[in-house]
């Protein structure tokens, strides 16, 4: 079975919310997880500067708090015995790593947190945020979820374009469609379909 990939904010006081819905999706599914987060540090890679074996400690002792942190999130939202793989990396492509794990695991559906902090604002104004670059790039569904916590009915809705509907977009309402039907199923929740229409040239309206 495709496992569900959900990738952790790289703050060890985070919540982490992206987890905390996946989970209640991939046991509903009865499908495998994957917890991945790269714990990446530009101010420690500078603070140990040329010194490799202060960057290994560092590398060391962070990877162990986040595995320590995980155990911890897995006990709150019951994985405990749960199928669970980790998945903790340290890169300073994010990009590039999390396309490996992606390609390698297959993963049914990507959760992340939408516009999660990753750095300054500098950093966020000139390079594009990871869920963008996964809802652009992932070849599978994407998942992008905030803090709210969802109620115990999930309201799911999708909206469609039957204007171009056609061969030539791979029929995309069609998938949309069936992946919100199969979310609405999980979650136990209502689906309802939507289309939005551009406002229409009141020279037309006249016309008519």
């Amino acid at each position: 079975m495709n496992p569900v990939l959900v990738i952790l904010e790289n703050r060890l006081t985070s919540e982490q919310p992206a987890l905390a819905k996946v989970a209640r999706i991939a046991k509903a599914s009865s499908l495998p997880l994957i917890i991945a987060v790269n714990t990446w540090s530009s101010a420690f890679v500078k603070a140990a500067g040329k010194n490799d074996s202060v960057l290994r400690h560092a590398h060391t002792t962070v990877d162990q708090a986040w595995h320590q942190r995980i155990a911890e999130l897995r006990t709150l939202h019951g994985l405990d015995d749960y199928p669970c793989e980790t998945c903790v990396y340290f890169e300073k492509r994010d990009e590039d790593a999390l396309k490996e794990i992606i390609l390698a695991q297959r993963p049914a559906l990507v959760a992340v947190r939408a516009h999660a902090d990753e750095g300054s604002r500098v950093r966020r104004l000139f390079l594009t945020p990871r869920d963008w670059q996964l809802l652009r790039n992932a070849p599978c569904p994407v998942l992008c979820v905030d803090d709210t916590p969802w109620p115990d009915q999930v309201a799911v809705l999708a909206a469609l374009d039957p204007d171009h509907d056609d061969e030539d977009d791979g029929g995309l309402n069609r998938t949309i469609l069936a992946q919100a039907k199969q979310l609405a199923g999980v979650l136990e929740g209502s689906l309802t379909l939507t289309h939005v229409l551009e406002r229409p040239d009141e020279t037309l309206i006249l016309l008519a």
